[in-house]
């Protein structure tokens, strides 16, 4: 797992931050651990002019750095 591990962050330059099992997580902790994760795969994204592809309402969208969502399906 340890070469494994290294071989993602040789590739990604990103190491993560994590100080709690996502399995020993309350609904609260998800809740917000789920929000920051988005909020730095947005910023990620943007950074490199690439959307955000999420479901919203039960559709697949894509959201721009500009704010714009435009459906996908």
């Amino acid at each position: 797992m340890e070469k494994e591990e290294s071989n993602i962050v040789a590739f990604t330059g990103y190491r993560g931050e994590m100080t709690k099992n996502v399995l020993e997580m309350d609904s609260l902790e998800l809740d917000e651990w789920e929000k920051e994760t988005n909020q730095k795969i947005k910023h990620n994204l943007f950074a490199i002019n690439m959307p955000f592809v999420h479901t919203l309402n039960g559709r697949i969208v894509a959201e721009l750095a500009d704010g714009t969502i435009e459906i996908v399906r």
